[in-house]
């Protein structure tokens, strides 16, 4: 019996998975940008949040798909930062 399901299983899996795309860390990207942020004087709690919210925002709203150029992610990323520092204001 368990052979006989083996292949439905597999496919409901495989269809679950297709579904819910996995986690994207973020830490890295986040500790980078509070470097970033604590270097050029911003203070602890708003780098953490404005850091935090544009890792999540870029995410969200995949402003970096199929962004090759260095200078265009970086305008890109600094736009969605600059959002996130006035949203946190």
């Amino acid at each position: 019996i368990y052979l006989a399901h083996q292949p439905a299983l597999f496919a409901l899996l495989l269809g679950l998975a297709y579904l819910a795309p996995p986690a994207i860390d973020t830490t890295e990207f986040v500790a980078s940008c509070e470097t970033r942020c604590f270097e050029d004087g911003g203070e602890g709690k708003m780098c953490h949040d404005a850091c935090k919210c544009t890792a999540q925002e870029a995410i969200r709203s995949k402003a970096l798909a199929g962004v090759t150029d260095e200078a265009e992610r970086g305008r890109r990323l600094n736009e969605i930062a600059q959002r996130c520092v006035e949203k946190g204001d």
